[in-house]
Protein backbone atom coordinates (compact mmCIF):
# COMPACT_ATOMS: atom_id res chain seq x y z
CA UNK A 1 0.00 0.00 0.00
CA UNK A 2 1.12 3.51 -0.89
CA UNK A 3 1.30 5.47 2.04
CA UNK A 4 2.27 9.25 2.50
CA UNK A 5 1.76 11.01 5.38
CA UNK A 6 1.93 14.73 5.32
CA UNK A 7 3.19 17.61 7.95
CA UNK A 8 4.59 15.27 10.48
CA UNK A 9 4.23 16.25 14.30
CA UNK A 10 7.23 17.92 15.24
CA UNK A 11 8.40 15.73 17.71
CA UNK A 12 8.97 13.02 15.34
CA UNK A 13 10.83 15.27 12.93
CA UNK A 14 13.29 15.96 15.56
CA UNK A 15 14.26 12.11 15.80
CA UNK A 16 14.94 12.60 12.15
CA UNK A 17 16.35 15.80 11.69
CA UNK A 18 17.23 17.45 14.73
CA UNK A 19 16.50 20.78 15.44
CA UNK A 20 14.48 22.95 12.61
CA UNK A 21 15.49 25.77 11.47
CA UNK A 22 13.39 28.87 12.25
CA UNK A 23 13.25 29.41 8.48
CA UNK A 24 10.70 29.15 5.34
CA UNK A 25 12.19 26.19 3.36
CA UNK A 26 10.92 22.56 3.02
CA UNK A 27 12.20 19.38 4.59
CA UNK A 28 11.59 15.94 4.07
CA UNK A 29 12.39 12.55 4.07
CA UNK A 30 12.03 9.70 1.89
CA UNK A 31 11.68 6.06 3.04
CA UNK A 32 10.85 2.35 1.71
CA UNK A 33 7.61 0.71 3.10
CA UNK A 34 9.49 -0.68 6.18
CA UNK A 35 10.50 2.58 7.40
CA UNK A 36 14.15 2.15 5.85
CA UNK A 37 15.58 5.63 4.63
CA UNK A 38 16.48 5.03 0.61
CA UNK A 39 19.66 7.11 0.28
CA UNK A 40 20.28 8.75 -3.01
CA UNK A 41 16.61 9.11 -3.88
CA UNK A 42 15.76 11.58 -6.36
CA UNK A 43 13.45 14.89 -5.23
CA UNK A 44 12.44 17.10 -7.41
CA UNK A 45 9.96 20.77 -6.86
CA UNK A 46 7.91 21.91 -9.31
CA UNK A 47 6.17 24.81 -10.49
CA UNK A 48 3.26 23.86 -12.97
CA UNK A 49 5.28 22.67 -15.91
CA UNK A 50 8.83 24.10 -15.34
CA UNK A 51 11.34 22.20 -12.72
CA UNK A 52 12.68 24.57 -10.21
CA UNK A 53 14.78 22.23 -8.09
CA UNK A 54 16.11 19.25 -7.56
CA UNK A 55 18.60 17.06 -4.83
CA UNK A 56 19.37 14.13 -3.80
CA UNK A 57 18.78 12.03 -0.06
CA UNK A 58 21.11 12.23 2.05
CA UNK A 59 22.75 9.07 4.31
CA UNK A 60 19.41 9.33 6.70
CA UNK A 61 17.00 9.73 3.48
CA UNK A 62 16.58 13.59 4.58
CA UNK A 63 16.33 16.36 1.84
CA UNK A 64 15.58 20.10 2.22
CA UNK A 65 14.68 22.55 -0.27
CA UNK A 66 15.51 26.40 0.82
CA UNK A 67 13.00 29.27 0.66
CA UNK A 68 14.20 30.50 -2.79
CA UNK A 69 14.12 27.27 -3.96
CA UNK A 70 10.01 27.06 -3.10
CA UNK A 71 9.29 30.15 -5.39
CA UNK A 72 5.88 28.93 -7.17
CA UNK A 73 6.30 25.57 -6.27
CA UNK A 74 3.14 24.00 -6.42
CA UNK A 75 4.38 20.53 -6.97
CA UNK A 76 6.85 17.78 -5.95
CA UNK A 77 8.20 14.13 -7.01
CA UNK A 78 10.56 11.45 -5.72
CA UNK A 79 12.00 8.69 -7.73
CA UNK A 80 13.89 5.89 -6.53
CA UNK A 81 15.46 2.54 -9.17
CA UNK A 82 13.26 -0.20 -8.02
CA UNK A 83 10.60 1.84 -6.53
CA UNK A 84 7.54 3.58 -7.93
CA UNK A 85 7.64 6.90 -8.81
CA UNK A 86 5.50 9.39 -6.57
CA UNK A 87 4.74 12.96 -7.28
CA UNK A 88 2.07 14.85 -5.14
CA UNK A 89 0.82 18.67 -4.70
CA UNK A 90 2.41 21.05 -2.01
CA UNK A 91 1.80 24.04 -0.57
CA UNK A 92 3.59 25.77 1.72
CA UNK A 93 1.21 24.88 4.85
CA UNK A 94 3.51 22.16 5.04
CA UNK A 95 7.11 22.36 5.59
CA UNK A 96 8.05 18.58 6.62
CA UNK A 97 7.11 15.40 4.05
CA UNK A 98 7.17 11.73 4.77
CA UNK A 99 7.38 10.36 1.49
CA UNK A 100 6.97 6.27 1.29
CA UNK A 101 8.06 5.21 -1.99
CA UNK A 102 6.47 1.26 -2.81
CA UNK A 103 8.77 -1.42 -4.57
CA UNK A 104 8.12 -1.33 -8.24
CA UNK A 105 8.99 -5.27 -9.77
CA UNK A 106 9.47 -4.66 -13.89
CA UNK A 107 6.09 -5.30 -15.23
CA UNK A 108 5.92 -7.69 -17.95
CA UNK A 109 5.05 -6.67 -21.29
CA UNK A 110 0.79 -7.80 -20.51
CA UNK A 111 1.13 -6.00 -16.80
CA UNK A 112 2.41 -3.43 -18.12
CA UNK A 113 2.82 -1.50 -14.57
CA UNK A 114 3.25 -2.91 -10.92
CA UNK A 115 -0.35 -3.29 -10.18
CA UNK A 116 -2.02 -1.75 -13.06
CA UNK A 117 -2.66 -5.35 -14.63
CA UNK A 118 -4.09 -4.98 -17.89
CA UNK A 119 -7.35 -5.76 -18.43
CA UNK A 120 -10.05 -4.93 -21.51
CA UNK A 121 -13.49 -3.97 -20.60
CA UNK A 122 -16.14 -5.05 -22.91
CA UNK A 123 -18.64 -2.27 -21.94
CA UNK A 124 -19.00 0.71 -19.88
CA UNK A 125 -19.61 0.73 -16.14
CA UNK A 126 -21.43 3.98 -16.13
CA UNK A 127 -19.96 5.29 -12.61
CA UNK A 128 -16.23 4.82 -13.90
CA UNK A 129 -17.30 7.20 -16.66
CA UNK A 130 -18.80 9.29 -14.38
CA UNK A 131 -15.85 9.34 -12.35
CA UNK A 132 -13.75 9.43 -15.36
CA UNK A 133 -16.10 13.02 -16.75
CA UNK A 134 -15.47 14.78 -13.42
CA UNK A 135 -11.27 14.37 -12.58
CA UNK A 136 -11.13 15.61 -16.85
CA UNK A 137 -13.13 18.91 -15.56
CA UNK A 138 -9.82 19.75 -13.51
CA UNK A 139 -7.23 19.68 -16.06
CA UNK A 140 -7.00 22.19 -19.31
CA UNK A 141 -6.73 20.96 -22.64
CA UNK A 142 -3.76 21.54 -24.76
CA UNK A 143 -4.89 22.48 -28.07
CA UNK A 144 -4.17 19.57 -30.84
CA UNK A 145 -2.89 21.98 -33.21
CA UNK A 146 -0.31 23.88 -31.21
CA UNK A 147 3.20 23.12 -31.19
CA UNK A 148 4.83 21.77 -27.92
CA UNK A 149 8.16 21.64 -26.72
CA UNK A 150 9.95 19.61 -23.76
CA UNK A 151 13.51 19.46 -21.93
CA UNK A 152 14.56 15.85 -20.81
CA UNK A 153 17.26 13.40 -19.62
CA UNK A 154 16.32 10.09 -21.55
CA UNK A 155 17.98 7.02 -23.01
CA UNK A 156 16.90 4.52 -25.88
CA UNK A 157 18.48 1.42 -25.53
CA UNK A 158 17.98 -2.37 -26.14
CA UNK A 159 16.77 -4.33 -23.00
CA UNK A 160 15.66 -7.50 -22.13
CA UNK A 161 12.09 -8.14 -20.85
CA UNK A 162 12.53 -8.39 -17.65
CA UNK A 163 13.54 -4.60 -17.38
CA UNK A 164 11.07 -3.27 -19.19
CA UNK A 165 9.71 -0.26 -17.23
CA UNK A 166 12.74 0.59 -14.75
CA UNK A 167 14.16 3.81 -14.94
CA UNK A 168 17.64 4.07 -13.83
CA UNK A 169 18.64 7.72 -13.67
CA UNK A 170 22.41 7.06 -13.71
CA UNK A 171 22.02 6.29 -17.43
CA UNK A 172 20.00 9.02 -18.59
CA UNK A 173 21.74 11.94 -20.50
CA UNK A 174 24.02 13.81 -18.47
CA UNK A 175 22.84 17.18 -20.20
CA UNK A 176 18.59 17.61 -20.54
CA UNK A 177 18.11 18.08 -24.21
CA UNK A 178 14.78 19.52 -25.62
CA UNK A 179 12.49 18.15 -28.14
CA UNK A 180 9.89 19.21 -30.26
CA UNK A 181 7.13 19.01 -32.50
CA UNK A 182 5.04 21.15 -34.85
CA UNK A 183 1.21 21.43 -33.97
CA UNK A 184 0.58 19.94 -37.33
CA UNK A 185 1.80 16.85 -36.79
CA UNK A 186 0.26 16.67 -33.17
CA UNK A 187 -3.13 17.37 -35.07
CA UNK A 188 -2.93 14.72 -37.71
CA UNK A 189 -1.69 12.45 -35.07
CA UNK A 190 -4.96 12.74 -33.51
CA UNK A 191 -6.83 12.60 -36.63
CA UNK A 192 -5.27 9.25 -37.79
CA UNK A 193 -5.73 7.64 -34.29
CA UNK A 194 -9.65 8.84 -34.45
CA UNK A 195 -10.04 7.71 -37.87
CA UNK A 196 -8.27 4.50 -38.24
CA UNK A 197 -6.92 3.04 -34.33
CA UNK A 198 -3.85 3.42 -32.37
CA UNK A 199 -1.44 1.95 -35.01
CA UNK A 200 -0.06 2.56 -38.15
CA UNK A 201 1.44 0.08 -40.52
CA UNK A 202 5.14 1.90 -41.54
CA UNK A 203 5.43 -0.60 -44.40
CA UNK A 204 5.26 1.27 -47.93
CA UNK A 205 3.02 0.23 -51.16
CA UNK A 206 5.28 -2.34 -51.82
CA UNK A 207 5.05 -4.01 -48.36
CA UNK A 208 8.65 -2.56 -47.15
CA UNK A 209 9.15 -1.34 -44.06
CA UNK A 210 10.97 2.27 -43.64
CA UNK A 211 13.84 2.63 -41.12
CA UNK A 212 12.81 5.44 -38.49
CA UNK A 213 15.30 8.41 -37.91
CA UNK A 214 17.24 6.20 -35.60
CA UNK A 215 17.73 3.50 -38.46
CA UNK A 216 15.95 0.74 -36.70
CA UNK A 217 12.93 -1.31 -38.12
CA UNK A 218 9.61 -1.42 -36.66
CA UNK A 219 6.35 -2.60 -38.36
CA UNK A 220 3.76 0.12 -36.36
CA UNK A 221 3.51 3.36 -35.04
CA UNK A 222 2.65 4.24 -32.43
CA UNK A 223 0.85 7.26 -30.99
CA UNK A 224 3.42 8.89 -28.26
CA UNK A 225 1.04 9.28 -24.70
CA UNK A 226 4.58 9.60 -22.62
CA UNK A 227 4.97 13.05 -25.11
CA UNK A 228 3.51 13.97 -28.71
CA UNK A 229 0.08 13.43 -27.22
CA UNK A 230 0.20 13.83 -23.10
CA UNK A 231 -2.89 14.72 -22.15
CA UNK A 232 -4.54 11.84 -24.43
CA UNK A 233 -6.08 10.74 -21.21
CA UNK A 234 -8.35 13.71 -20.32
CA UNK A 235 -9.32 14.03 -24.05
CA UNK A 236 -12.95 13.98 -25.55
CA UNK A 237 -11.28 11.77 -28.25
CA UNK A 238 -10.24 9.18 -25.63
CA UNK A 239 -13.79 9.06 -23.82
CA UNK A 240 -15.57 8.58 -27.66
CA UNK A 241 -13.25 5.43 -28.51
CA UNK A 242 -12.74 3.13 -25.10
CA UNK A 243 -14.97 1.33 -22.75
CA UNK A 244 -14.39 2.24 -19.45
CA UNK A 245 -14.58 0.27 -16.16
CA UNK A 246 -12.92 0.01 -12.29
CA UNK A 247 -10.44 -2.20 -11.92
CA UNK A 248 -8.96 -3.32 -8.10
CA UNK A 249 -7.27 -0.68 -6.23
CA UNK A 250 -3.80 0.02 -6.07
CA UNK A 251 -2.39 1.02 -2.36
CA UNK A 252 -6.28 1.94 -1.95
CA UNK A 253 -6.62 4.19 -4.84
CA UNK A 254 -8.86 3.17 -7.53
CA UNK A 255 -7.96 2.33 -10.88
CA UNK A 256 -10.05 2.59 -14.07
CA UNK A 257 -9.48 0.81 -16.78
CA UNK A 258 -10.13 1.36 -20.49
CA UNK A 259 -10.22 -0.50 -24.21
CA UNK A 260 -11.09 0.56 -27.09
CA UNK A 261 -14.51 -0.02 -28.78
CA UNK A 262 -13.54 -1.46 -31.93
CA UNK A 263 -11.30 -4.06 -32.35
CA UNK A 264 -11.10 -4.40 -36.22
CA UNK A 265 -8.63 -2.51 -36.06
CA UNK A 266 -5.64 -1.58 -33.50
CA UNK A 267 -6.19 -0.45 -30.30
CA UNK A 268 -5.11 0.33 -27.25
CA UNK A 269 -6.08 -1.29 -23.76
CA UNK A 270 -4.52 0.14 -19.74
CA UNK A 271 -4.98 1.37 -16.52
CA UNK A 272 -5.63 5.29 -15.19
CA UNK A 273 -4.51 4.86 -11.22
CA UNK A 274 -5.90 8.03 -9.61
CA UNK A 275 -4.84 10.07 -7.25
CA UNK A 276 -6.31 10.80 -3.64
CA UNK A 277 -7.72 14.13 -5.37
CA UNK A 278 -9.27 11.97 -8.27
CA UNK A 279 -6.60 13.12 -10.55
CA UNK A 280 -4.40 11.08 -12.66
CA UNK A 281 -1.41 9.79 -10.42
CA UNK A 282 -0.09 6.79 -13.66
CA UNK A 283 -1.37 5.29 -16.59
CA UNK A 284 -0.10 2.19 -18.16
CA UNK A 285 -1.02 0.61 -22.11
CA UNK A 286 -0.41 -1.53 -24.39
CA UNK A 287 -1.45 -1.74 -28.05
CA UNK A 288 -2.67 -4.87 -29.40
CA UNK A 289 -2.22 -4.87 -33.92
CA UNK A 290 -2.60 -7.99 -36.37
CA UNK A 291 -0.63 -11.07 -35.93
CA UNK A 292 2.48 -9.24 -36.16
CA UNK A 293 2.18 -7.47 -32.69
CA UNK A 294 5.43 -5.84 -30.82
CA UNK A 295 4.00 -5.92 -27.43
CA UNK A 296 4.39 -2.21 -27.32
CA UNK A 297 3.23 -0.44 -24.33
CA UNK A 298 4.01 2.72 -22.22
CA UNK A 299 4.37 3.67 -18.51
CA UNK A 300 3.89 7.78 -17.05
CA UNK A 301 3.72 9.26 -13.68
CA UNK A 302 2.15 12.47 -13.70
CA UNK A 303 2.67 16.15 -12.02
CA UNK A 304 -0.51 16.55 -10.07
CA UNK A 305 -2.22 19.48 -11.23
CA UNK A 306 -1.49 23.22 -9.61
CA UNK A 307 -3.34 25.13 -7.12
CA UNK A 308 -6.49 26.30 -7.90
CA UNK A 309 -6.37 29.81 -9.46
CA UNK A 310 -2.71 28.43 -11.50
CA UNK A 311 -3.17 28.05 -15.47
CA UNK A 312 -2.63 26.15 -17.31
CA UNK A 313 -3.33 22.74 -15.56
CA UNK A 314 -2.32 20.05 -17.87
CA UNK A 315 -2.37 16.63 -17.77
CA UNK A 316 1.81 16.11 -17.96
CA UNK A 317 4.10 13.07 -17.53
CA UNK A 318 6.90 14.14 -15.47
CA UNK A 319 8.58 11.06 -16.45
CA UNK A 320 7.80 7.67 -18.64
CA UNK A 321 8.43 5.20 -20.37
CA UNK A 322 7.77 3.29 -23.66
CA UNK A 323 8.91 -0.21 -25.19
CA UNK A 324 8.49 -2.20 -27.95
CA UNK A 325 9.91 -5.89 -28.66
CA UNK A 326 12.96 -5.31 -31.47
CA UNK A 327 12.03 -7.13 -34.61
CA UNK A 328 10.37 -10.46 -34.14
CA UNK A 329 13.23 -10.84 -31.03
CA UNK A 330 10.79 -12.19 -28.31
CA UNK A 331 13.42 -11.49 -25.81
CA UNK A 332 14.72 -8.13 -26.96
CA UNK A 333 13.04 -4.90 -26.90
CA UNK A 334 13.58 -1.19 -27.81
CA UNK A 335 13.08 0.61 -24.18
CA UNK A 336 12.79 4.38 -24.07
CA UNK A 337 12.91 5.82 -20.33
CA UNK A 338 12.54 10.23 -19.84
CA UNK A 339 12.57 12.45 -17.12
CA UNK A 340 10.86 15.17 -18.09
CA UNK A 341 12.21 18.61 -16.28
CA UNK A 342 10.21 21.41 -18.54
CA UNK A 343 7.01 21.64 -20.56
CA UNK A 344 6.64 24.71 -23.12
CA UNK A 345 3.84 25.41 -25.57
CA UNK A 346 3.36 27.85 -28.00
CA UNK A 347 0.86 30.36 -28.81
CA UNK A 348 -0.13 28.90 -32.57
CA UNK A 349 1.15 25.87 -34.25
CA UNK A 350 4.63 26.93 -34.25
CA UNK A 351 7.74 24.58 -32.27
CA UNK A 352 8.00 26.77 -29.24
CA UNK A 353 12.03 27.51 -28.45
CA UNK A 354 13.15 26.90 -24.52
CA UNK A 355 14.21 29.57 -22.96
CA UNK A 356 18.35 30.03 -23.58
CA UNK A 357 19.24 29.93 -20.14
CA UNK A 358 18.02 26.35 -20.12
CA UNK A 359 18.79 25.04 -23.38
CA UNK A 360 22.06 22.98 -23.21
CA UNK A 361 25.20 23.21 -25.57
CA UNK A 362 24.23 20.94 -28.10
CA UNK A 363 20.41 20.36 -27.52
Amino acid sequence: MRRISRGIALQSLLCVFGPIPLIAQLQGVVLDPNGTPLVGASVTVWAASTERAHTLTGPRGTFTFSEAQLSAVDGISARAIGYRPLTLRWSRAESALRLTLEPFPAPLPELVASGLKIQCPAADDPEARVLWSRLRTKYDLVPQSVGLNVRMSWIRETTSEKELGSIDESRLSSSPGGAGLHGSTRELGYRFLNDSGYAQTRRDSHGAIRADLGGAYFEWWYPSFQRWQPDHFVEAIFGRLQFLAFGPQVGGLPTILFCSRNHRRPYVSGALLLASDSTIAESAWQFYTDKRRENAGGHAWYLPPGKDGAAPHYLLPAMSVFWRQRGGQKVLYFHESAINHEWIFGPDAEIPRLPSSQTPPGA
